[in-house]
């Protein structure tokens, strides 16, 4: 008998170490396939493939690790600066004037929809 009844499939006292590996070597292979190419880090793309299906558990251990980018899980690379917000164009700068008038007419709107609402109101009140 080559696994008594009474045990569970496992190496050297790891229970479901091949499970584990798998799924593993599959999270690092999905991780490096979408990271961006520019963005990994040791060896290309096609070389952390190799490592990660030759030596699963310790090629996808060596990818976080190593290869992997700094960004997190989305293959992204975030920048030092990419929470500040942009400057605003020079071309812009003429577009405040614009923008002044265009809240002013928005207010106008606003305060006339009020009146309207009120006058309404009365109306209906009488």
């Amino acid at each position: 008998m080559l696994f008594p009844r009474d045990s569970t499939v496992s190496v050297d006292g790891v229970p479901y170490l091949g499970l584990i590996t798998v799924l593993v070597m599959i999270a690092a292979l999905v991780d490096i396939v979408g990271s961006d190419e520019a963005a990994i880090r040791g060896l290309p793309r096609s070389a952390w493939i190799l490592l990660v299906v030759a030596v699963p558990l310790v090629g996808s251990v060596v990818w976080v690790v190593a290869g992997r980018p700094r960004a997190a899980f989305s293959g992204r690379v975030v920048g030092e600066d990419s929470a500040a917000v942009p400057d605003e164009p020079k071309d812009r700068v003429g577009d405040l004037d614009a923008e002044a008038e265009f809240r002013r007419q928005v207010r106008e709107r606003a305060e006339e929809q009020r009146r309207r609402a009120e006058s309404e109101r009365r109306d209906q009140d009488s």
